[in-house]
C-alpha cells in the first residue's frame, strides 16, 4: 500500500502516468521477490501449479495493486461502448462453462495432450 501511496502523491501530471507508475512498480516487486527465491514469476506458457510464493504478502499486494491500476488503466482508455460490447455477452459464460463441464472437455483434452494443435482435430 505504501508503494502506491508514494506513486499516487507524487507530483504526476497525468492519472495515465500514475497508474502505468503502480503497474511498473508491481511487476518490479513480484519479479525481485520470485528472483530473491530463484524462479521466475511464472508465465501463461506454463502449466499453472500452486506455489509458496503466492501467498507472501510482498506478492499478494503487489498482484493486488497491478491488477486494480490494470483494470483500471483500461477503464479509462477504452471507449465506454467498446466496453459494453466486452461485457455484455458475459451472460453467457456460466452456460458455457456448464456445457463444458457436462461433455468433459478437460477431460477430454487432458487425455488428448499437447500433440492436439485444434478441437475440431478431436470431434
Amino acid at each position: 500500500m505504501l508503494a502506491a501511496q508514494a506513486v499516487l502523491d507524487s507530483a504526476m501530471t497525468s492519472p495515465l502516468s500514475a497508474l502505468l507508475s503502480i503497474i511498473s512498480s508491481g511487476v518490479h516487486t513480484l519479479e525481485s521477490t520470485y528472483s530473491q527465491h530463484g524462479s521466475n514469476f511464472p508465465t501463461l506458457d506454463d502449466p499453472y501449479k500452486p506455489d509458496v510464493l503466492e501467498q507472501d504478502p510482498a506478492v499478494v499486494e503487489a498482484t493486488r495493486l497491478v491488477v486494480a491500476a490494470a483494470a483500471q488503466l483500461i477503464a479509462a482508455v477504452r471507449l465506454p461502448e467498446n466496453t459494453i460490447r466486452e461485457y455484455a455477452p458475459s451472460m453467457y459464460t456460466s452456460s458455457s462453462m456448464l456445457f463444458v463441464l457436462e461433455t468433459n472437455v478437460p477431460d477430454i483434452l487432458h487425455e488428448a495432450g499437447p500433440e492436439v494443435g485444434r478441437l475440431h482435430q478431436l470431434l
